[in-house]
């Protein structure tokens, strides 16, 4: 799905290069970039909650590694289900009312709606609730879990069934530390804006990059060709 936002924004990015000041009115009130934004937002958050659930998981199979797995197929599917309706519900709700939410993927030329520039724009209550409350809940539920679970994998190394467990334990901590690395400094950055703390544009230009970098197959370079330079370019006036 992330890689249906980027070639998106990548075909637009062609599309308007060297004259996207004449249409970033059209591009941003367009239903393309509402629909990348939400399918970005979508994403992002299905992938943070996916990371949660998986880190809980593992903390209680390593913790009690004699009991019966916590998720079983069928409560798999059923959890994989509720997260993708969350995360749907998270992502629509600000195309339910312009009044409310204002034009709330439209905040950006990519579509993301961080509101780093413009921190109290119509949505912004949303986006500090979504960017800054859920996600910070999610990532301590993360934390919580792997330092629970590695100071439990010490007491249990002599255990087989445990050591199997802990091998995807520290194979999973990798995708872990990603994610971790690239939320929290925009988590922290939106507290600053919202703090009235003027935020650099070089630090928050890069803001959706550095999001869309946890999702590693389709992270893209500064230097890309799929870079939206001409986006990028006016990021600073439109965020």
């Amino acid at each position: 799905m992330i890689g249906i936002y980027l070639l998106v924004v990548a075909i637009y990015d062609v599309i308007l290069r060297d004259e996207y000041n004449r249409h970033a009115f059209r591009w941003l009130e367009s239903w393309a970039c509402a629909t990348t934004g939400c399918m970005a937002m979508l994403a992002s958050e299905v992938s943070i909650f996916i990371l949660a659930t998986m880190s809980v998981e593992r903390l209680v199979t390593i913790t009690f590694p004699y009991k019966p797995k916590l998720l079983n197929k069928r409560r798999g599917m059923v959890v994989l289900a509720t997260i993708w309706l969350l995360g749907a519900a998270l992502a629509l709700t600000p195309m339910t009312s312009d009044n409310i939410f204002g034009n709330f993927y439209g905040s950006n030329g990519v579509c993301f709606p961080l509101h780093i520039h413009e921190p109290y724009k119509p949505g912004w209550q949303y986006s500090a609730f979504v960017f800054i409350g859920i996600n910070s809940v999610a990532l301590c539920v993360v934390a919580y879990s792997y330092i629970a679970m590695f100071v439990n994998i010490k007491r249990t190394q002599s255990n087989v069934s445990a050591s199997k467990d802990t091998q995807f334990a520290k194979r999973f901590f990798v995708i872990v530390l990603t994610d971790l690395v690239c939320w929290i400094p925009i988590i922290i950055v939106k507290i600053l804006a919202l703090s009235s703390v003027i935020i650099p544009g070089i630090i928050y230009r890069e803001d959706p990059r550095v999001i869309l970098g946890h999702y590693p197959r389709y992270y893209i370079s500064r230097r890309s060709s799929l870079y939206p330079r001409s986006l990028s370019q006016v990021l600073s006036h439109a965020l």
